[in-house]
């Protein structure tokens, strides 16, 4: 049987306070170009990259997932591999886990 020790108290808080999820809401640009992400950093998980789009006339098309296609390039960049995100506005949500 397996057992294991609950976390103690102060490491819940450092988990919940330091390390929860983080979010930011940026322009698109063109595909394979940095998006400037305020406080990612390359050690970081990508959560999820939903562009929003509300000039597209068609409501279907209005809300967009570029997750998979999503990276973290550098400290404070992402980027896009493939999808022009121009006229986006792009909810980037990342689990902090750098130091």
């Amino acid at each position: 049987m397996v057992s294991r020790t609950a976390p103690v108290a102060e490491q819940m808080d450092a988990i919940l306070n330091d390390k929860v999820f983080q979010v930011d809401l940026v322009n698109g640009t063109t595909a394979a170009a940095n998006i400037a992400v305020t406080g990612i950093a390359t050690g970081d998980k990508l959560v999820a990259v939903i562009g929003f789009d509300p000039d597209n006339a068609t409501p279907a098309n209005q809300v967009q997932n570029f997750t998979s296609e999503a990276s973290i390039t550098s400290a404070g960049n992402i980027q896009l591999s493939t999808t022009d995100t121009t006229g986006f506005d792009l909810l980037v949500i990342w689990m902090d886990i750098t130091e």
